[in-house]
């Protein structure tokens, strides 16, 4: 897999985004939620307000978008368009969630492009 992941030990992704209320995240946590499928989502914090969602079952992995807004328009969730996930599968075996991602989103509210791309590297719990 392509790019450098010797990410330090507080981070566990590094991307870069364009969402309603995002001003940056360095967190991701992966956890088991049934024998197939892992959960992930990004933290958010005083001034990020979305969280990228991505729900992996054995080969299909749906990317959203999860908006908790603190201004007008209330709570959002933006589904995904078009865009690809790459997983270590030998990672992935040993329960680790190392990948590269770029993923679009839709947007029905203009025609400003919602967009989450990056590298994740962390244990899946």
């Amino acid at each position: 897999m392509e790019g450098d992941f010797s990410f330090s030990k507080k981070k566990s992704i590094e991307c870069e985004a364009w969402c309603y209320e995002w001003a940056g995240t360095d967190k991701i946590t992966a956890k088991q939620s049934t024998k197939d499928t892992v959960f992930c989502y990004t933290a958010t914090n005083a001034a990020t307000h979305c969280s990228l969602r991505l729900k992996i079952t054995k080969n299909t992995c749906i990317p959203t978008i999860e908006l908790i807004s603190i201004v007008s328009g209330g709570n959002k969730i933006y589904e995904s368009e078009n865009g690809e996930i790459k997983i270590d599968k030998g990672l992935w075996k040993q329960n680790i969630l190392k990948a590269a991602f770029d993923i679009n989103f839709k947007n029905d509210e203009n025609d400003k492009v919602i967009f989450w791309k990056g590298k994740i590297y962390t244990k899946i719990r």
